[in-house]
């Protein structure tokens, strides 16, 4: 179950994006050393008419909000988890075969306390 898997939200399914380890790319010291990283990523609204800030602040918002769920069930779990905002991350969204207008916004490593 190696590399990065992308989810399906119509299927509710999580499908094999990328066979490599891309656990060291994202921005935080721990997640090369804790099993699982959730990688947030946003789709950018430019060239629509309705593209903002307000637009750019929703996407982030609920990045947030989506963290903090998955924080609050790792605390109830035992877990640590670890957050990392990554606003140009073009590395990591080009191993990941991320383009235009998809981007990353945050990463979150889970694992056990010693890691985190």
């Amino acid at each position: 179950m190696d590399g990065v898997y992308l989810f399906n939200p119509d299927a509710s399914f999580l499908e094999h994006a990328v066979k490599r380890d891309c656990r060291a790319l994202c921005g935080n010291p721990f997640a090369a050393q804790v099993p699982l990283t959730l990688i947030y990523v946003a789709k950018d609204l430019e060239g629509r008419d309705d593209a903002s800030s307000q637009q750019e602040t929703k996407a982030v918002l609920a990045a947030g909000c989506i963290s903090r769920n998955v924080t609050l069930m790792c605390a109830a779990e035992g877990l640590a988890s670890a957050l990392a905002f990554l606003p140009e991350c073009t590395t990591l969204a080009g191993v990941m075969g991320l383009k235009r207008p998809h981007r990353v916004l945050l990463t979150q490593a889970i694992g056990r306390s010693a890691h985190c």
